[in-house]
């Protein structure tokens, strides 16, 4: 009794499937993965047979890079970065978005360098490129670096549509074998694993090209501040200071001599001085033993 209460449930299943093929093999991604076949939604309906999609190249679709570096005064130059960082964040992040800034400075040179990277459209970067003239008055700055650089992603994307394209004809079709032609258990899980990774793979080329096409409607923008160190005038006298500091660098340097040389002796002086004066000891005391006792 229960046995059968536990092949009940699995009865059902198989009594309400009818067996798509005759042969019982099992269903396969590449049976069913022809683009030019469309399975029925209606039982003993014809199948369609269609011809296959033409992907046709379309006007480059282009990423384009853009970098400027800027020279300014040490105070200025965080001004100047988070001005455009300003900029950028109040148009709203449908037009910019800042991606990342970072700030390097050296206290004791003075100097400080300012990178800050955004994501803009074409719109924002034409509003910054007609600002840039009076920004570099304003903070005093000159440009020093203007770079423009593109990738073509056109045969990526392209490619990527394609692909998706097929995985999705071949997520219905799946889909369609599992709900109308079902055939024994193992065949029907097969196939739900097989529409499990199409399923995977669609959201995977979905993100790619979701990524590439941003990338195509924005453009990257690198922006690099750097402070420039203002040198003060030579002084009259630079050149006895630079005199007087190298004879004292001098005298400093022999004096250093000797106490390397000093050090360097002194373990040797420990250990012979104790050495010279036994030895000396000894000389002397032979000496006297041989000498006769009426001369000493």
């Amino acid at each position: 009794m229960r046995n059968a209460l536990i092949l009940l449930p699995v009865a059902l299943i198989a009594g309400c499937a009818r067996p798509a093929d005759s042969s019982g093999e099992p269903y396969t991604e590449e049976a069913i993965s022809s683009p030019m076949v469309v399975l029925p939604k209606e039982p003993n309906a014809p199948v369609q047979v269609r011809e296959p999609a033409v992907v046709s190249a379309s006007t480059p679709q282009l990423a384009y890079d853009y970098t400027y570096g800027f020279l300014l005064p040490a105070s200025d130059t965080e001004r100047m970065a988070k001005h455009h960082q300003a900029m950028c964040e109040g148009a709203g992040v449908a037009q910019c978005q800042v991606l990342n800034a970072s700030t390097n400075a050296n206290p004791e040179a003075g100097s400080v360098r300012v990178e800050v990277n955004l994501r803009a459209t074409p719109q924002w970067l034409k509003k910054f490129e007609n600002s840039l003239k009076g920004d570099l008055k304003s903070y005093k700055a000159r440009i020093t670096q203007q770079t423009v650089t593109s990738e073509d992603l056109s045969l990526e994307i392209i490619d990527s549509e394609a692909r998706l394209k097929n995985k999705m004809a071949l997520r219905d079709r799946l889909q369609a074998i599992i709900r109308q032609s079902p055939g024994k258990i193992a065949e029907l899980i097969e196939a739900e694993t097989q529409l499990s990774q199409v399923q995977a793979d669609i959201d995977s080329l979905s993100s790619s090209l979701a990524v590439m096409r941003k990338r195509v409607a924005t453009s990257h923008l690198t922006l690099t501040y750097d402070s420039h160190v203002q040198s003060a005038a030579p002084s009259a006298f630079a050149p006895l200071t630079e005199a007087l500091g190298q004879v004292v660098y001098t005298l400093m340097a022999s004096l250093g001599f000797l106490v390397i040389c000093v050090a360097a002796a002194l373990p040797f002086a420990v250990v012979l001085c104790p050495l010279g004066w036994w030895g000396f000891t000894l000389w002397r005391k032979r000496k006297l033993a041989r000498t006769p006792a009426h001369e000493k």
